[in-house]
């Protein structure tokens, strides 16, 4: 490890010894104390590799760090992705956590992202693995998993390490000598396809490796008063609690088309509700839950489909990809897998079997092709999204077959 990278590691301004002392003992304390205030259980911790690698686990509580901390082996050395930089000694959780030098803090502007890989780099180069919650935030519901963002899979890419997902599961509830769970997943090796295809694969692979290790948790009985207090003591909820978290989510399934300012955009899926994806805004900053306002997306996009198709072929590779995975998404909720996987094989002018190498080449499992019993091609619904690189990868003209099944199910939406 060079002078400059050590540098970037966290709390650089203390002698290693005084670093490795704090890590040691703290992570010996909590794992003593998570020990005592619950029954622990850990599956697949062989799977670990012995160098550096990238944790990503789904996001549930206030305690998942301290749940990592009492379960990873000691060495590799463990670090942990976040907070950000101007929270890291803000409250005692993350003062805590400051002190025993594990967080790789970053900062949301994008000017700092260069530094943030840097430090993120320099945990690689010092043979340690970092722990990312790749969905950003908390969420409620033990087997749901949140969109995973992209930084993940960037930053093991750029190193050249395996992506580990990791389940984290009886935490939506504190409850002493609950049992909680931490099953570890197949490492995930990234592939040398092109940047932003391999980061969408990545990503792709990550997302269904972690829906299947999530699938089988049950839902813990809320606590009693003192247990709930304990849940809500230090989580961060954007939507301000729990209970409104919730009720978001709720409304995002059951509300009505979501009213739109600034440029005259919007749209519903027939008959006429949001759908769940916000398919028109690939930036978190232009759309909007329903009940908040603001805009659903900014490209004036037409409800004629031949300007359709012309507006759409103004509109960045990166919004395309985006539109075409949720749209999928959501049409297979309504209509079922079978009619998305023959839209997208008729307007993309795919075989059988063109259409299983480009599965497989954005990141899907070919074994979890199939046939229903008429013999239909079907693939996992949550398995859809990798269809968008994956024909980018196989075809010289992914974009144009993309803009076609966006036409194609042209029906689908109603755009005012």
């Amino acid at each position: 490890m060079t002078r400059m990278s050590d540098s970037r590691l966290p709390r650089s301004e203390l002698p290693a010894w005084n670093r490795t002392i704090r890590y040691y003992s703290s992570r010996l304390l909590v794992g003593l104390l998570m020990r005592l205030l619950f029954r622990l259980r850990v599956e697949g911790r062989d799977r670990l590799p012995a160098g550096p690698a990238l944790l990503c686990f789904n996001h549930m509580s206030w305690l998942d760090p301290f749940l990592l901390f009492a379960t990873l082996p000691l060495r590799p050395r463990l670090y942990l992705f976040g907070p950000r930089e101007e929270d890291l000694r803000v409250g005692p959780r993350n003062r805590l956590m400051y002190w025993t030098g594990t967080p790789v803090p970053y900062k949301p502007a994008k000017n700092d992202l260069l530094e943030t890989t840097r430090r993120v780099q320099a945990v690689f180069e010092g043979g340690g693995i970092l722990a990312v919650a790749g969905e950003g935030r908390i969420h409620a519901g033990e087997r749901a998993l949140l969109p995973l963002q992209e930084g993940a899979a960037y930053f093991a890419l750029r190193a050249g390490v395996p992506v580990v997902p990791v389940a984290l599961n009886g935490l939506s509830w504190v409850d002493f000598r609950r049992e909680l769970r931490v099953r570890f997943g197949e490492p995930i090796r990234p592939e040398g396809l092109p940047p932003r295809e391999a980061i969408a694969a990545l990503t792709g692979r990550t997302t269904v490796a972690l829906l299947g290790l999530l699938a089988d948790a049950p839902d813990p009985a809320p606590p009693g008063r003192l247990g709930r207090w304990l849940t809500e003591l230090f989580n961060d909820w954007p939507e301000g609690s729990r209970a409104a978290a919730v009720a978001a989510a709720r409304a995002l399934d059951e509300a009505p088309t979501a009213e739109v300012s600034g440029p005259p955009v919007g749209w519903a899926r027939r008959p006429g509700r949001l759908p769940s994806s916000g398919i028109l805004s690939l930036d978190p900053g232009t759309a909007r839950v329903p009940g908040q306002g603001g805009r659903v997306g900014a490209s004036g996009l037409s409800a004629d489909p031949e300007e359709y198709r012309a507006r759409l072929a103004d509109q960045a590779d990166k919004q395309l990809d985006t539109w075409a995975a949720e749209l999928m998404r959501d049409v297979a909720k309504r209509r079922g897998i079978v009619s998305v996987v023959k839209a997208f094989r008729s307007a993309a002018s795919l075989t059988e079997s063109e259409f299983e190498h480009v599965f497989a080449s954005g990141g899907g499992a070919p074994a979890t092709i199939g046939h229903d019993a008429g013999g239909n091609l079907i693939v996992p619904t949550i398995s859809l999204h990798v269809l968008v690189p994956g024909l980018r990868a196989r075809t010289s003209d992914g974009r144009a077959r993309l803009i076609d099944f966006l036409v194609a199910t042209f029906d689908e939406l109603v755009y005012v």
